[in-house]
């Protein structure tokens, strides 16, 4: 697989199943169904969505650190055979979940977002203290972006913005400052299928 360009960072793809709960016009969660409309039980019938992702876990197959400002040093995920290093993915009826939980409150920590089409926009913003024995917190914005464009073989591009502020007690990496934004793209492959 060749590395991703900048043009193609942003994009992303997830395979995908949105399953409304309540059907089209369920108010807690953003309607998918568009024009043509939603098919009995709540599937979207043709919103534009070129495939069903797996929920669970997937590997990183490809990277391209745009900026790592924050040195987060993802590069050393990129095809390790060690499960803890796999991305979680999973699929909530229409609900988009990347990453572990992480900080207060719990989100994925890539972020999560509502299936409407090709695109998939996540986000997460929340309060992330590091693990223990580290002292280090800090403010956390996540913005990423899923497009599904696999539908042979189901990987997962995802294009990645995070922003750290309030960064406090954060002494490694050193010279990170008390703000940083790391910029990264990943291609990802479903493990287990």
């Amino acid at each position: 697989m060749t590395n991703m360009t900048n043009k193609t960072a942003v994009s992303v793809a997830l395979s995908l199943t949105c399953v409304i709960a309540g059907g089209c016009g369920d108010d807690s969660a953003p309607a998918v169904c568009g024009d043509a409309g939603c098919a009995d039980g709540g599937t979207v019938q043709d919103a534009g969505i070129p495939y069903v992702p797996a929920s669970g876990l997937y590997k990183v197959i490809d990277y391209m650190a745009v900026n790592d400002g924050c040195m987060i040093g993802l590069q050393d995920l990129t095809n390790s055979s060690k499960p803890q290093d796999w991305i979680m993915v999973r699929v909530e009826g229409n609900l988009v979940k990347v990453g572990t939980d992480r900080g207060t409150p719990p989100l994925p920590s890539l972020g999560q977002g509502y299936l409407a089409g090709r695109t998939i926009d996540l986000s997460r913003s929340n309060h992330v203290k590091a693990p223990d024995p580290s002292p280090c917190e800090y403010d956390s914005t996540v913005q990423a972006r899923v497009t599904l464009d696999d539908p042979t073989s189901h990987t997962i591009g995802l294009s990645v913005r995070e922003e750290q502020t309030n960064r406090t007690m954060c002494t490694i990496p050193a010279d990170v400052g008390s703000s940083c934004t790391s910029t990264w793209s990943w291609r990802l492959t479903p493990m287990g299928m």
